[in-house]
């Protein structure tokens, strides 16, 4: 069995090889996520059926812990920033702008 600890850093390391070679994930979690769990999916020799049972079983990884990967990464690794960023980031400076 695997420590929380060795759990976290295959999924960041997943999630980072993830963004690094499929920018249109970088904005959405949902596609994120899919991906992840289609492959744990495979890997478990298991039917998309039943994806709710391993889900329930907590034998895939949590969408919050996928999305909570992907900020961290992207913060840490701004080449890994989607566009939503680079738009939220124009978005303040107008808002800025229009508060003073």
């Amino acid at each position: 069995m695997r420590t929380s600890k060795e759990i976290k850093k295959l999924l960041n390391d997943e999630v980072e090889n993830l963004l690094r070679n499929n920018s249109f994930l970088r904005n959405c979690d949902r596609k994120l996520s899919v991906v992840i769990w289609r492959q744990q999916l495979i890997n478990l020799g298991a039917l998309e059926h039943s994806f709710f049972d391993f889900y329930v079983s907590k034998l895939l990884y949590s969408q919050e812990s996928i999305g909570r990967a992907r900020r961290r990464l992207q913060e840490l690794h701004p080449e890994l920033r989607g566009t939503n960023y680079k738009n939220k980031q124009k978005e303040q400076i107008e808002v800025i702008k229009q508060i003073k």
